[in-house]
């Protein structure tokens, strides 16, 4: 589990810990009791299933563990600095480019490609440098 600092609020000192408990199971909600007059409360997967009046929690937690496929799983996502590196300019407003944000999303394989390239290149220069000046 994380540390309660992150929990906490840093002007607040943590009084008192209880673990919700129905029929001597222990439920994933904690309550946290600090020198504030609200007592936030946190539901913690791992120490128990979701209460079923907080049903969407157990979605919300099972999203975020990640133990959906996203469709960008096999993207790679790259800035337009990473493209111009890359030498992929010239993608950019094809179907192997997915604008997002402030960069790009390429497919991850064709990112290796151009990644192995890109080093090959770099040490083909590298070594007719190194023979040019011997």
């Amino acid at each position: 589990m994380g540390n309660l600092d992150t929990l906490a609020p840093h002007h607040a000192c943590v009084c008192y810990i209880a673990s919700a408990m129905f029929a001597k199971f222990h439920l994933g909600l904690m309550l946290l009791a600090f020198d504030a007059s609200q007592i936030p409360a946190y539901f913690i997967p791992a120490l128990g299933p979701v209460l079923k009046w907080c049903s969407s929690l157990e979605s919300l937690t099972e999203e975020l563990e990640g133990g959906q496929t996203s469709i960008y799983d096999n993207y790679k996502f790259l800035t337009k600095e990473d493209l111009e590196k890359l030498n992929l300019t010239n993608l950019i407003g094809t179907n192997l480019l997915r604008a997002y944000m402030h960069g790009f999303f390429i497919d991850f394989r064709l990112y290796k490609k151009a990644r192995l390239l890109f080093f090959l290149l770099f040490l083909v220069k590298d070594i007719m440098q190194l023979k040019n000046s011997g």
